[in-house]
């Protein structure tokens, strides 16, 4: 198998994880008292959650559907 091309998988990543924070920051808010934490608490638990859910279901996915054009170079 051919590694992805760097600056495409690290554009791809991106990509998902910055929209998955602010996503996963406000669903967190309107469900949970995220505001009585401390910011790095919070922070450190959206993100966890976040990766939680890009490592399995998302990357797969964006490497199945992007995969030929990652690879080229």
């Amino acid at each position: 198998m051919i590694r992805p091309v760097y600056w495409k998988q690290v554009l791809v990543t991106a990509t998902t994880v910055y929209p998955m924070i602010l996503a996963m920051s406000w669903l967190l808010k309107q469900l949970f008292p995220m505001h009585l934490l401390d910011p790095k608490v919070a922070l450190m638990i959206t993100v966890y959650l976040v990766v939680s859910v890009v490592v399995f279901p998302i990357m797969p996915f964006l490497m199945r559907y992007l995969g030929t054009w990652m690879q080229k170079r």
